[in-house]
């Protein structure tokens, strides 16, 4: 295992707003199912004054109404980041702009997680997504399923 190229010097919470959107009248059923999460996801990555390779990287992360999701949230992290110098200067940017808001949502996540695992609702588990940009005109082709689901011998 070898270190990152891009090493998180610090980061906090910038911001935070939660609340649970019902009146909780009696104890709530435990497992109770509820809509998926409709997230509304802003970043903005940009460089700290003239070094390339010194950056701030801003995330938010919140929740759309949808259905009966029963949390109202928007969860905001800013992070200082730092690249290598052995790093290729050409992919630094792309590199940055994909893996440091990756690396504060993770934390935007274990934070969502811990605020909604005290009660009988089911606690917040993010999805995952990637910050990946792919080139204009490029696409991802589609995952599959195999056809024949293998079964236990």
């Amino acid at each position: 295992m070898k270190n990152s190229p891009l090493q998180l010097e610090d980061y906090f919470v910038s911001d935070l707003q939660f609340s649970l959107l019902f009146d909780l009248k009696d104890v709530p059923p435990s497992g109770q199912d509820f809509d998926p999460v409709n997230l509304d996801l802003n970043t903005k990555t940009v460089r700290r004054g003239r070094d390339p390779r010194k950056w701030r990287c801003v995330l938010r992360v919140g929740a759309k109404p949808n259905g009966n999701y029963p949390y109202s949230f928007s969860i905001e992290y800013t992070g200082f980041f730092s690249v290598i110098d052995e790093f290729p200067a050409d992919f630094v940017e792309q590199m940055v702009k994909t893996n440091a808001p990756a690396i504060l949502y993770s934390s935007a996540r274990e934070a969502l997680m811990y605020l909604t695992g005290r009660g009988r609702l089911r606690s917040i588990l993010l999805p995952s997504i990637t910050f990946l940009e792919l080139p204009k005109g490029k696409k991802i082709a589609r995952a599959t399923l195999p056809r024949k689901i293998a079964k236990k011998k």
